[in-house]
């Protein structure tokens, strides 16, 4: 039988694929802030630190969103690697991680390099 444990489990992990969503726009959203930047950032620096700013941004909530994932999940069995709730974790972490990384290759590391 399903568990309040895993049913709550399967809430964080949708939880945790829209908080990865949310910080993927913003990493996407780099080489629009550097279009769209107004007049007065017209210094090459200015936009650089913006970007970098956002980028870091990106990063710090990426990895508090891997933390906060693997602090919920309230399946505690006595192996923790053997649960299933922490392997799902585990492999949305890579796909999704290795599908955006393809992705922002391409149209964020142009933007950064180009600006």
């Amino acid at each position: 039988m399903i568990t309040d444990d895993y049913r709550d489990d399967i809430k964080i992990l949708f939880d945790f694929l829209r908080n990865l969503g949310i910080c993927f726009v913003i990493l996407l959203s780099i080489p629009e802030i550097e279009k769209s930047a107004p007049s007065f950032l017209n210094c090459f620096y200015m936009k650089q630190v913006i970007m970098y700013f956002t980028f870091g941004i990106f990063l710090a909530l990426y990895v508090l969103n891997i933390v906060w994932l693997f602090k919920s999940l309230k399946v505690k069995p006595e192996h923790k690697y053997r649960s299933f709730s922490f392997i799902s974790s585990v492999i949305m972490i890579v796909i999704f991680t290795i599908s955006i990384i393809g992705f922002s290759v391409i149209n964020v590391w142009t933007a950064l390099i180009n600006a």
